[in-house]
Order: C-alpha cells, then structure tokens, then sequence
C-alpha cells in the first residue's frame, strides 16, 4: 500500500479539523442553498398571483439557482480557500442582495412580501461577518453618492457606532 493510502489523517493527509472545518462550511452553503429554494418558491407563487411578471420570476429563479450551485461548486472543489473568507459569507450577501434587488425593481405589487427576504440576508450576514465586512456590504453606491461615507446611509453609521463602542468596551451591546 502507498504511504499517502496508510498514513493517517493529520501525518500527511488531511487533518480532523480542516475536514470540520470544510464541513462545517459545506453545511452552510447547503442552508444557504435551502434559503434561496424558499426565495424561488416565493417568487413563483408571486407570479401565479400575477404580482410578479412571470419573466422575472425565471430569471431570477435561474439566477438564483445558478449562484447556489456555483457557491457549492466552490466549496467543494476547494476554491473558496484562496479568499480572504473561506465561507464566502461576504460574497454570498452581496450576491444575494443584489438578486432581492433585481427581482424587486420587477415586482413592484410584491415588494412587501419579499422584502422579508432582505432581513434574512442581513441576519445572515449580521451572523456571519465582522463588523468592518457588514460596513462595507452597507455602503451603497449610486451617482449621488460615488464614495462610501459615514454620514450617507443609516446602515453605516450604525456599523461604525456599533465598531467604536466595541473598541472602547469589548462587553458594550
């Protein structure tokens, strides 16, 4: 037998932890995965309410299904490894928040029902990211505001106050 086949884990293959680790995020891609299953099921029961154009719906299911299968892709091929985050937690919150945007300039009787949707994105990312990574994903860009400043959304100016206070007392919530 090789000596990769019969050394065991941790000597030359791979270790306990990095294998919990990869699972761990594995599963959270997979929750990730059901999260934007309940968005597509939205988003076609929206269109056979006629409250959403029946286009939209496809291709925002496809877009949808599309970023899961390439997020999963991604992780389980190892990709995710050569990012700062190896969960992808930053990349998957912005993807997902500029999908909720897309489908809501396309269903203007829908967007109170799938608004819903961005609070489960911001949880997620409230959850899974450092303050500093929330900040960033908070600043909006448009042509009024072409650069990200503390005084432009109420989303930043929380996330500054909330990293100024955890600065100076690490036990201030």
């Amino acid at each position: 037998m090789s000596k990769v086949l019969s050394d065991p884990i941790g000597e030359g293959g791979v270790s306990a932890e990095a294998a919990r680790g990869e699972a761990v995020r594995v599963a959270g891609v997979l929750m990730a995965a059901g999260t934007a299953l309940l968005v597509c099921l939205a988003l076609v029961v929206c269109a056979f309410l006629d409250l959403l154009p029946w286009e939209a719906a496809i291709e925002g299911t496809a877009g949808i299904a599309t970023l899961a299968v390439l997020f999963y892709l991604m992780v389980r091929t190892g990709l995710n490894r050569r990012f700062a985050d190896p969960s992808l937690a930053t990349e998957q919150t912005a993807a997902a928040i500029l999908f909720l945007a897309y489908i809501m300039y396309h269903a203007p009787s829908a967007r109170e029902s799938l608004t819903l949707f961005y609070l489960v994105v911001m949880l997620y990312g409230a959850l899974r990211l450092s303050a500093a990574r929330l900040a960033a994903l908070s600043c909006s860009r448009s042509r009024r505001t072409p650069r990200c400043s503390t005084s432009r959304t109420s989303a930043t100016r929380i996330t500054w106050t909330w990293i100024r206070r955890s600065r100076s007392s690490p036990c201030s919530w």
